[in-house]
């Protein structure tokens, strides 16, 4: 390379820095905020919690799964059982939505879920694609009024099951309306950079620079896919 040369970063090598940033972030600020306000720990371990599965809702599993791993074994001293369990079954859910189903069942394997309330019983359930098990606790819950059905449409772990067809009639026939799932966010960032490349003042470079971009973004496509 020599002075004046143009640098290119593409989408794919662009985003794998944002997550390295974010996770490394990430971690710093949660060992930081302990050690400085260790009466925090409870609020520490909810923001990272609720921070893991706002990644799963914005389609980010990879490194959802890299921020939960962290909160479920990369710290100690959880003060609430609730949190530590919703940690697992998030972690568990973001494996297997990465294409990692060895690692998910790994996880919840490793804790005893028979005494659970059926919120946990249900969406370790829908994870593992137990369907029998989890219309069964979708009738307990729309029944006692705790569920309505929005949190079937909402909740990530029901991607694993929403497709099957004796699930959506049976939604279908709790709640009398069709089963409309909320869909991720997937690559939200790196779509608006890449349209805004697009949309930005035309290049003076040759067309072979041009041509180089051109199946990084084909990649982002397919991926976000």
């Amino acid at each position: 390379m020599k002075k004046g040369d143009e640098l290119f970063a593409s989408p794919k090598y662009f985003k794998a820095s944002l997550d390295n940033i974010c996770e490394f972030g990430v971690k710093i600020l949660q060992v930081s905020w302990r050690k400085l306000h260790q009466k925090e720990t409870a609020l520490a371990d909810d923001s990272l919690g609720d921070f893991g599965y706002k990644l799963i809702e914005r389609g980010e599993y990879k490194l959802a799964s890299a921020v939960l791993d962290f909160a479920v074994n990369g710290l100690r001293g959880k003060t609430v059982e609730a949190r530590r369990r919703m940690d697992i079954v998030n972690l568990a859910n973001a494996y297997k939505l990465d294409g990692r189903e060895a690692e998910a069942m790994k996880t919840l394997d490793a804790e005893d879920w028979t005494i659970v309330s059926d919120q946990f019983a249900i969406s370790v359930a829908a994870i593992r694609g137990d369907i029998a098990t989890v219309l069964s606790y979708m009738r307990r819950l729309s029944q006692s009024g705790e569920w309505d059905g929005n949190t079937l449409e909402e909740w990530p772990v029901f991607v694993h099951v929403r497709d099957d067809l004796p699930f959506r009639a049976e939604f279908e026939k709790l709640f009398g309306r069709k089963y409309v799932p909320q869909e991720t966010n997937k690559y939200k960032l790196i779509r608006k950079t890449i349209r805004r490349s697009r949309s930005g003042p035309s290049s003076k470079k040759t067309d072979r620079k041009s041509t180089r971009r051109q199946p990084n973004l084909v990649l982002i496509e397919g991926e976000k896919k």
